[in-house]
């Protein structure tokens, strides 16, 4: 699925551009997750699964999500949009309970996305496997990240619940730095789609 990038004027409120967090030694199953998809009880929505399923205990990776909460892309603090997705995050039990600050997706003048969330390859080599909350795998690693496409449509949010394709604030171009003239602060963020 290739990512698609277009400019729109900061005029109304979209979703923000997705989380991401580390998790570094977890055994299968996970903070809110029975660990094999299947509901406990089926007059309750299953939480999102917050360790993969298809991983071996100890193995390292990284959830991402897209927000169901809207805002603007006016900031240009990348702290606004990682205060946003960490509130947002923490409305569902099982990802307050990973006790992380998870970190936007997105690009100012000032901080790259790639550098914002520690998947620059440059930087962070190349990473870890990115899951989204219902256990699919988003990308390989953070070069597969970066590349200019992803695996699957990123259409889940933090309840790990499919949406619809969304327009999403990013402000980064298709290889994770800040798109030199629409950076997330400025009056034309660059978005992108879920899809």
């Amino acid at each position: 699925m290739v990512k698609r990038f277009c400019r729109l004027i900061a005029t109304c409120a979209l979703r923000m551009a997705c989380a991401l967090w580390i998790s570094h030694g977890n055994s299968r199953g996970g903070s809110g997750s029975s660990g094999d998809g299947s509901s406990t009880d089926p007059g309750v929505a299953e939480p999102p699964i917050t360790v993969p399923t298809s991983l071996d205990p100890g193995d390292e990776y990284r959830l991402a999500f897209v927000t169901s909460e809207r805002r603007n892309g006016f900031s240009s603090e990348i702290s606004s949009y990682n205060t946003f997705v960490t509130s947002v995050a923490n409305t569902q039990p099982a990802l307050a309970s990973l006790g992380t600050t998870w970190k936007a997706i997105g690009s100012t003048a000032t901080v790259d996305a790639r550098d914002n969330n520690g998947t620059n390859p440059d930087i962070e080599g190349v990473g870890v496997p990115i899951f989204l909350l219902n256990d699919t795998l988003l990308a390989n690693d953070n070069l597969d990240f970066w590349d200019g496409s992803i695996l699957v449509p990123f259409e889940i949010d933090e309840g790990g619940t499919a949406i619809s394709l969304s327009f999403v604030w990013t402000g980064t171009t298709s290889s994770g730095v800040a798109h030199p003239a629409f950076p997330l602060g400025s009056e034309e963020p660059v978005i992108g789609t879920t899809g």
